[in-house]
C-alpha cells in the first residue's frame, strides 16, 4: 500500500470568488478511492492522499492557528491557489512563509485566466517556481496536478532531513567530540553516624543527544512553556526534545506531538498556572515522550524537566527571547530541577495528567517503579536566551553543589549520576574550570 501523502491547501477564505469550490474539488479528487482502471488488477493503484483545508479540517475546541501551524510542517506539499485575493492575504503570506521555514515544498496552482501570475508569485517570493493550471477543473487538469504532486512529494522529506542534520551540527563555534564520560568528578557526603554517600558528576562533552541511558533530560525553556518548533532556523535543545519525543512515522513526520501536548495539559489543568507566562524558574516534569519515540526507545530517557529560564519580552511581532538570570536565580533554578527528582520519586513516577495515555502507562508501571538515578543539565539560556556560557556555567555548577550538600541524605533524592552538558569545545573548558573549583577532579585528566 502506498504511503499517505499529506496535502495542505492554502488560499484566501471568506471570499465569494469560487476558491472554496476549487479547493473542495481538489480535495475530493485527491481523497476519493479509485479502483484500478478497467478493473484490471495489473493497473497501478492511485496514490493515497490526505488533504487539509481549514474550512473542512479544523477541529472544534482547539485553537485554529495552532492546528494550522502544526499541520504545515507535517505536509508533503502546500498547494497555493493563486488569485488576486490570495496574493493580497496577510494570512496566506504567513502560511507560505511558515511552509518555507519548515522546508515544505510549495506548488502554486493558477486558478484564473488572464491573470498576472508572475506578479503574484513575486509577492510571495516564489517567482522561480513552476506552477500548474487548474482553470476548468477538468479530469485532465486534475491528473496534471496529481502528476506534479507525485514528482515533488519526496522533496519535502529529503529537504527537512538535510535541514535537521544542519540544526544538530550548526551552532556557533566548534562542537566538542561527543563523550558522555569526558571527565568524572566526585562529591562525597559524610555525616556523623551515617554511611558516606558518593555522587558522580560527569562533564558530558558534545551533543547531548548522542548520549544514552540517562533517566532525565532537563530542557531549558521559555516562560510560556512553548517548545521550539522542530524546523526553526536555529537548533535548540527544546526543538530536538520535542522532535525526538514525538511519535514519528517512517518518513520522520510528527504524528503525535507528545511532549508539548502533555506540557500544555499540565498547565491547563493545574490551578497553580492560571495563565502564561509561568514564573521564571518554574520547573515542570513531563514524560520523555511517546513510548515509540526516539527519546524513549533509543536514548532510554524516562522524563523531561522543563525549566523556565528564558523570558519572552516585548509585544506582537517585536517579541524576543531574553535570559535575565543572575547567579542566584540560576542556582535556584538548578535546585528546583533537582527537587523534581524527589517529587517524581515520591509520586512513583505518576506525573502525567489524568485521562492521558501517559498517566495510564505510569500508573501501570508504578508498582515496579525504579527511582531516578541519572540526569543531564544543559547550559541555561545560552541558546535563544543569548547569554554567554561563561556567565551561566559557574552558577549552574554551584547550584548542583549546594543541592547535594543539603540533600545528600534525603532518601528520595536517588540520583547517582549528574551529567553537565557542554556542546562546544569552548564550553567544555568553562565547564571543566567550574567543576574543578567545586568537586573532586578525576584522578586522570580529561582527554588523557
Amino acid at each position: 500500500m502506498s504511503r499517505e501523502t499529506r496535502i495542505f491547501i492554502s488560499y484566501k477564505t471568506g471570499e465569494d470568488d469560487g476558491l472554496n469550490f476549487i479547493a473542495n474539488t481538489i480535495r475530493q479528487y485527491l481523497e476519493k478511492p479509485s479502483p484500478a482502471k478497467n478493473g484490471s488488477p495489473a493497473d497501478k493503484p492511485k496514490p493515497v492522499y490526505k488533504v487539509f483545508m481549514d474550512v473542512t479540517s479544523l477541529k472544534a475546541g482547539e485553537p485554529w492557528s495552532r492546528q494550522i501551524y502544526d499541520e504545515i510542517p507535517q505536509s508533503d506539499i502546500l498547494l497555493l491557489l493563486i488569485t488576486g485575493k490570495t496574493a493580497e492575504s496577510d494570512w496566506v503570506n504567513r502560511e507560505v512563509d511558515y511552509a518555507k521555514g519548515a522546508r515544505v515544498t510549495i506548488l502554486p496552482v493558477l486558478t484564473r485566466r488572464d491573470f498576472d501570475i508572475k506578479a503574484a508569485l513575486e509577492r510571495f517570493d516564489l517567482q522561480t517556481l513552476q506552477y500548474v493550471k487548474l482553470l476548468n477543473g477538468t479530469e485532465a487538469e486534475l491528473e496534471d496536478l496529481v502528476t506534479a504532486i507525485e514528482e515533488l512529494k519526496g522533496k519535502t522529506r529529503q529537504t527537512q532531513k538535510e535541514w535537521l542534520d544542519k540544526l544538530v551540527a550548526g551552532r556557533r563555534g566548534k562542537p566538542h567530540e561527543p563523550n558522555q564520560d569526558y571527565a568524572v568528578y566526585t562529591y562525597k557526603a559524610e555525616a556523623d553516624g551515617k554511611k558516606p554517600r558518593e555522587f558522580r558528576i560527569y562533564l558530558a562533552a558534545g551533543n547531548m543527544f548522542d548520549m544514552k541511558d540517562i533517566d532525565v533530560y532537563v530542557n531549558t525553556e521559555n516562560d510560556y512553556m512553548q517548545m521550539a518548533r522542530v524546523f526553526d532556523s536555529t537548533k535548540t535543545i527544546s526543538a530536538l526534545i520535542r522532535y525526538y519525543g514525538s511519535y514519528l512515522d517512517d518518513a520522520g513526520r510528527i504524528l503525535e506531538d507528545t511532549v508539548q501536548d502533555e506540557l500544555d495539559l499540565i498547565i491547563d489543568k493545574n490551578p497553580e498556572f492560571k495563565t502564561r507566562p509561568v514564573g521564571l524558574g518554574t520547573v515542570i516534569a513531563t514524560s520523555a515522550g511517546h513510548p515509540k519515540s526516539v527519546m524513549r526507545t533509543e536514548h532510554k530517557a524516562r522524563y523531561v524537566f522543563h525549566a523556565a529560564t528564558v523570558s519572552v519580552v516585548g509585544e506582537g511581532p517585536d517579541k524576543y527571547m531574553d535570559c535575565v538570570l543572575n547567579e542566584a536565580s540560576i542556582k535556584r533554578c538548578v535546585r528546583k530541577a533537582l527537587q523534581k527528582v524527589i517529587d517524581v520519586n515520591q509520586a512513583k513516577g505518576v506525573i502525567a495528567p489524568e485521562g492521558t495515555p501517559e498517566h495510564e502507562e505510569q500508573q501501570k508501571a508504578a508498582a515496579k517503579y525504579k527511582p531516578l538515578e541519572s540526569l543531564i543539565l544543559p547550559i541555561f539560556g545560552a541558546g535563544h536566551g543569548g547569554r554567554p556560557s561563561e556567565e551561566i556555567i559557574p552558577g549552574l555548577v554551584k547550584g548542583v553543589k549546594e543541592f547535594l550538600v543539603d540533600h545528600a541524605y534525603d532518601p528520595d533524592f536517588t540520583l547517582e549520576r549528574i551529567y553537565m552538558s557542554a556542546y562546544l569545545a569552548e564550553d567544555v573548558n568553562f565547564m571543566k574550570a567550574a567543576l574543578d573549583n567545586n568537586f573532586t577532579p578525576p584522578e586522570k585528566p580529561a582527554g588523557n
